[in-house]
């Protein structure tokens, strides 16, 4: 009976078409949700994200900053918080560290205090190399785009995830089975960044959040400093 039915209602050309066309939609349908489930659109769209944040800070080798370490209890530190304020031309880097009121001069990675001449010291702080351009961009092209949020006044904030097994290998070249991930929020206005927020505190107990503008407008101040051995 039920076939005999169907057989009627096929044979109507109004019922035939509506049935088509309601197989053409769930057709549709589940196609739409077989892309999206295996991640083929999200992770193209990833890429062109990465290249296009990459390119807008990166580009540059000259700029201003101003670094804001906060530490967790568990961490031993002198500070809970410290603030860093600073230029970098090229690979030298001229900054303050507020709390402190000392100034500080790196070159190729190495440490110098700022007195009448520069004077080797330890650094006893933080790896500043682990912040520059070069390395944030290495974190970010391994980093899954996980959401994007764009706000009135023409600020996006694009958010970013990687397991911290596979963020220290490119932090500090080591294997760690850590649970967790470590979180990088990049914030950029008129297609260029101006804020990241680095939240390692899964892996290290340190969230950072760095501020950068005059980008690309710092004069070379490196001539002015000799390297007292």
């Amino acid at each position: 009976m039920k076939i005999t039915k169907f057989k009627d209602i096929w044979s109507d050309r109004k019922y035939r078409s509506l049935i088509q066309l309601g197989i053409y939609a769930f057709l549709i349908l589940f196609l739409f949700c077989i892309v999206d489930f295996t991640g083929t659109h999200n992770t193209s769209y990833n890429k062109k994200e990465i290249r296009k944040i990459g390119e807008n800070l990166f580009g540059f080798d000259n700029f201003e900053y101003i670094y804001i370490f906060t530490f967790v209890s568990e961490v031993d530190e002198p500070y809970k918080q410290f603030t860093v304020e600073g230029k970098t031309y090229m690979q030298d880097s001229l900054f303050s560290i507020k709390e402190m009121q000392d100034i500080y001069y790196m070159r190729e990675n190495v440490l110098y205090q700022v007195k009448d001449t520069l004077i080797k010291v330890q650094n006893n702080f933080f790896d500043f190399s682990k912040l520059n351009p070069s390395n944030l961009q290495k974190y970010i092209e391994e980093m899954t785009l996980e959401y994007k949020t764009d706000y009135n006044n023409q600020t996006t904030k694009s958010a970013y995830t990687l397991p911290i097994s596979q963020f220290s290998k490119i932090y500090m070249n080591e294997g760690n089975q850590k649970e967790g991930s470590v979180f990088l929020n990049a914030y950029t206005k008129e297609k260029q960044i101006y804020k990241i927020e680095l939240d390692m505190r899964a892996y290290n107990g340190v969230f950072i959040e760095m501020n950068y503008h005059n980008i690309g407008k710092v004069k070379n101040f490196t001539s002015q400093y000799k390297i007292s051995e």
